[in-house]
């Protein structure tokens, strides 16, 4: 007789023992058919009488280090403190674990670090404003906003290489007002410009150079960029309205009387909404473009007025060369979809 094997039955013994055992042998004369002991051979026959099959269950691998309340509690205070970095989540919420490990149950509902979008800052007053001005209009067309003259200044540094937030969140969550990184405005600036735009056209690029822009500053302004633009659309389209955001000299006393003398009609503007504005996609391309026209322009020296007066003229360039007609009918076109982004988000942060 051959010494009894060791070690789990095969998949053919298995099958075989079961159809050894329907022919009412015993469990002795399998083990010696079989070369196994007889309590090997009662053991599984057990097994699979309990459970109908021949197959082992799987094995039950390795312990969960981040376990079903764990995991909940990872998703809540991810979402409670979407700026904090992974490290202090993992120490506050599963300090046993590795920082990795605690990606993947967040990964599993769709959760990861992503950079926050920067947004002007708004509070629940500004959201208030820009969904009335959303229903204001939620019913123009591309052809009503045609007449609209958008305009803005851009502040251009000769370089700038801003650092990024990063933030817990979905990506449906993209614009939620907790994932965004709120941005205000700041000195640095070497040259502020001044434009406007309309339909699939374009003013002239107004460089201002004092350095102090008050009332009457902007009021100069206005006369060399605004009075020839204002009676070209008045002339093609018909209707123009005037564009421009709150800031204090866009509505001072005398700006609003040079207004009245000009008979030029203002749009109330809601705070805080450049991502209403498609004029700002203007300024994103234009600097795009200066450092890829002039990659050394962040070697310019001298003083603030010098380096000033040597943006000026490649930003022209620019401005005549790279900001195309096809390219501002497509920020036309898009402002009804504006409107109804801001009356989707209630007010808050849009894709724009």
């Amino acid at each position: 007789m051959p010494p009894e094997k060791t070690g789990n039955l095969t998949e053919f013994e298995k099958g075989q023992m079961v159809a050894l055992k329907e022919k009412s042998l015993s469990f002795s004369e399998i083990g010696k058919i079989l070369s196994r002991p007889k309590s090997t051979v009662l053991s599984f026959y057990n097994r699979f009488q309990k459970r109908g099959d021949v197959k082992n269950l799987p094995m039950p691998g390795r312990h969960k280090m981040i376990d079903t309340r764990t995991h909940r509690r990872l998703v809540r205070e991810s979402k409670k403190a979407r700026h904090l970095p992974l490290s202090e989540l993992r120490n506050e919420v599963a300090p046993h674990a590795s920082v990795k490990t605690i990606k993947r149950p967040l990964a599993s509902v769709n959760i990861k670090k992503w950079r926050a979008r920067k947004r002007a800052f708004l509070k629940d007053k500004h959201a208030v404003k820009r969904l009335a001005w959303a229903k204001k209009y939620k019913d123009w067309t591309q052809e009503d906003f045609e007449g609209v003259i958008f305009s803005d200044e851009c502040m251009v540094e000769k370089f700038k290489d801003p650092k990024g937030i990063w933030v817990f969140r979905t990506p449906e969550e993209k614009w939620h007002k907790d994932c965004i990184h709120r941005v205000t405005k700041g000195p640095g600036i070497n040259l502020m410009v001044w434009a406007c735009i309309w339909g699939k056209n374009k003013g002239p690029l107004i460089p201002i150079f004092d350095k102090s822009v008050n009332r009457f500053v902007y009021i100069g302004v206005l006369e060399d960029g605004l009075v020839d633009v204002w009676q070209e659309v008045e002339d093609t389209v018909g209707d123009p309205i005037f564009q421009q955001d709150g800031a204090k000299i866009h509505t001072a006393r005398d700006t609003m009387a040079w207004f009245a003398g000009n008979n030029i009609q203002i749009m109330e503007w809601p705070p805080n909404s450049p991502d209403l504005n498609p004029i700002e996609h203007c300024w994103k391309r234009l600097k795009e473009k200066l450092y890829q026209r002039f990659p050394n322009i962040h070697k310019t020296k001298g003083g603030p007025d010098t380096v000033r007066r040597c943006l000026a003229e490649p930003l022209d360039v620019v401005w005549t060369q790279d900001i195309e007609g096809h390219f501002l009918e497509s920020l036309w076109e898009s402002m009804p979809r504006r409107v109804a982004a801001i009356l989707d988000a209630k007010g808050w942060y849009t894709k724009y």
